[in-house]
């Protein structure tokens, strides 16, 4: 009952946000991910990777941001210069899974996504933002996405249908 108590917050504050919200919603987005000053939820794969030489540890730009680079270019994407984001921000990569999944022959792309890249390291970052941020919009968002990444992990993964 409480995921269902979350995913309808999420939903709601989604679909109809509200008004007097929404700049301290861009605040807390701001403090949690971008700055100024320290980031608590840096929103990118390679500053949470741990399986990584000690040196590279909480760094952006590691190893994982080449393999993602590869992996979008074999469904012939690539992150425009325009976007000003990196190829291993949280939401570059869940947007590659679901271009992935919904090529014909993107289910080997999707595994790859998920289980060498998405199920390494956002559960630590959604952890990460539930313990950072007081704001129910962002707390049910990672709540339901940690939700999410550990039911894939814990079914062994993701395989196509």
């Amino acid at each position: 009952m409480a995921r269902l108590a979350g995913a309808l917050t999420l939903a709601s504050a989604w679909c109809r946000p509200d008004p007097v919200e929404l700049p301290e919603r861009a605040d807390e987005y701001e403090r949690l991910f971008v700055g100024p000053g320290p980031v608590p939820c840096p929103p990118y794969e390679s500053y949470w990777r741990q399986d990584v030489p000690s040196l590279l540890q909480g760094a952006l730009m590691g190893p994982c941001t080449t393999e993602l680079v590869a992996l979008y270019a074999r469904m012939g994407l690539q992150v425009s210069r325009s976007a000003a984001e990196l190829p291993d921000q949280v939401a570059v990569e869940l947007e590659a899974l679901s271009v992935a999944e919904a090529l014909p022959d993107g289910t080997v792309v999707a595994e790859t996504l998920l289980n060498e890249h998405l199920a390494l390291w956002l559960p630590a970052f959604c952890e990460a933002v539930l313990s950072a941020s007081p704001r129910p919009y962002y707390r049910s968002l990672a709540r339901t996405t940690g939700r999410w990444i550990a039911e894939v992990a814990s079914s062994g993964g993701y395989r196509s249908h």
